[in-house]
C-alpha cells in the first residue's frame, strides 16, 4: 500500500542548483509577471478577462520567444511565480466544495435501464443523498399505491355497472320476446 505522504526533497548538488535549476525557475518568474501583467491591463480595458493559471500559460506560450511557455505546475511550485499568481488571480478557490443539489423531480425509471450504471451512480452519492433518494422513491411508490388502489376501485364498479346493464338488457330482451 503507497503512502499518501510526499516524500522530502533530496537537495540538489550546488551547481546544477546555479546552472540549471535556479535559470528556470528566474524564467518562469519572469514569465509568470509579463503574462500577469498583460492580462491585468487587458482586464482593466474590458473587465472581462480572467487571471487563471489557465490564461497565464497560454498567454506565456504567446509572450516567449521560444514558444515553449512554460506548465502550470511550474506556476504551483514555484514560490515566487505563485505569489504573484496569487497576488493577481481574479477567482479564488472556495473554501470547501458544496455538495452538489440533486433536483428532486418525478422518477422515470425504464424496465431496460443498465443496472450496473446506476449502481455505480449510486455508490458515488454520499449517504445523505442516498436516504433523501430513498425517501423520494417511498414517497412516489405510496402515491403509485394509491393510484393503483382506486383505479382498481373504479374499475370494480365499471365492472359491476356493466354486469347490472347488461342483465337490465337481457331482461328486456327476454321480456320483448315474450311479448
Amino acid at each position: 500500500m503507497k503512502s499518501t505522504q510526499k516524500t522530502p526533497k533530496r537537495q540538489a548538488p550546488t551547481w546544477l542548483n546555479e546552472t540549471v535549476y535556479e535559470p528556470k525557475r528566474q524564467r518562469t518568474v519572469e514569465l509568470v509577471k509579463q503574462a500577469v501583467d498583460t492580462l491585468v491591463e487587458q482586464r482593466k480595458q474590458d473587465s472581462t478577462t480572467r487571471i487563471s493559471l489557465n490564461t497565464i500559460v497560454a498567454m506565456t506560450k504567446q509572450q516567449d520567444q521560444a514558444g515553449r511557455g512554460i506548465a502550470h505546475t511550474a506556476i504551483l511550485e514555484n514560490d515566487e511565480a505563485y505569489a504573484y499568481y496569487k497576488r493577481h488571480r481574479t477567482a479564488s478557490k472556495p473554501a470547501k466544495q458544496q455538495p452538489k443539489r440533486r433536483v428532486q423531480t418525478r422518477l422515470v425509471i425504464k424496465a431496460e435501464r443498465d443496472e450496473q450504471r446506476v449502481r455505480q451512480r449510486y455508490l458515488k452519492w454520499s449517504r445523505e443523498e442516498l436516504v433523501n433518494q430513498l425517501l423520494l422513491v417511498e414517497r412516489h411508490y405510496a402515491e403509485l399505491h394509491t393510484r393503483y388502489l382506486t383505479m382498481n376501485d373504479k374499475l370494480l364498479e365499471w365492472q359491476l355497472r356493466a354486469e347490472q346493464a347488461e342483465s337490465r338488457l337481457n331482461q328486456q330482451k327476454t321480456t320483448t320476446k315474450k311479448q
